[in-house]
């Protein structure tokens, strides 16, 4: 069980709070609904207008 992160001074400037912004994914009608819900946690922001209509 990893320890719980209490905060991330770089956070707010980390180019990983972006990667997704230019990603190639699978359109929406394509998407399978249970992957998404899978992966909403962390890609939730980037799966808006799912096959599951979220």
């Amino acid at each position: 069980v990893a320890s719980p992160v209490h905060g991330d001074s770089c956070a707010e400037t980390c180019t990983c709070r972006s990667a997704l912004q230019h990603a190639i994914i699978t359109a929406p009608a394509a998407r399978d609904a249970e992957m998404v819900k899978k992966l909403s946690a962390v890609a939730g922001r980037m799966l808006k207008n799912t096959v599951s209509g979220e």
